[in-house]
């Protein structure tokens, strides 16, 4: 199963410039990845749960209502999280500029 999930991952990575494809349990454990050689994945999972944690808890401050994406544009890379389903999110690691979003898909 982890190899199946390891191959459809492996799609988000054709465009080079996306370095990592993660799916993560919300407890920070990695369920699967495809990332380039020298990226620790496992730190990276174990750093995107709370990230998401934090997300949720803010939303309830200002009852933003449930959680549907997490975008970080940092100066060297772009780091995108969504919720994918049965307790999992999906996380992609990018070169600024190739994890961008249109309008449509924000909608």
């Amino acid at each position: 199963m982890t190899d199946t999930l390891a191959a459809e991952l492996e799609r988000y990575r054709a465009d080079r410039r996306i370095s990592a494809a993660l799916l993560v349990s919300e407890d920070g454990f990695l369920v699967a990845a495809s990332a380039a050689p020298g990226v620790d994945i496992e730190a990276l999972a174990a750093q995107i749960a709370p990230v998401v944690i934090s997300v949720r808890r803010l939303s309830g401050e200002i009852e933003g209502g449930a959680t549907r994406l997490i975008s970080i544009e940092l100066a060297n890379s772009t780091v995108l999280m969504a919720p994918f389903e049965n307790e999992v999110l999906l996380a992609l690691v990018g070169e600024p500029g190739a994890l961008t979003l249109t309008e449509s898909a924000r909608a």
